[in-house]
């Protein structure tokens, strides 16, 4: 099996982080509520901005590791777990 940029996003990591971004976006949007910085509309898209830059912020920084550990581009399935130890 190949490797690709898109595996990032198929992880237990990206999983939680997209979990995580929600949350924030969530967040975000209740406190410019809450504090009367933002009408309804603007909050929401306020947050809504916070999670997809949360993800993005995450996204980056697993690819950033995935390269650290397999810096030839090999993906997880393409040696023996022993084998990339080695190197």
């Amino acid at each position: 099996m190949r490797s690709s940029r898109g595996q990032v996003l198929f992880t237990s990591a990206s999983m939680v982080a997209a979990i995580n971004s929600i949350l924030g976006g969530a967040g975000t949007t209740l406190l410019l509520t809450s504090a009367g910085l933002a009408g309804g509309t603007a909050a929401t898209v306020a947050g809504v901005l916070a999670a997809l830059a949360c993800f993005a912020a995450h996204t980056a920084y697993q690819t950033r590791q995935f390269r650290a550990v397999f810096p030839d581009g090999a993906g997880a399935s393409s040696a023996p777990a022993g084998e990339r130890l080695q190197a």
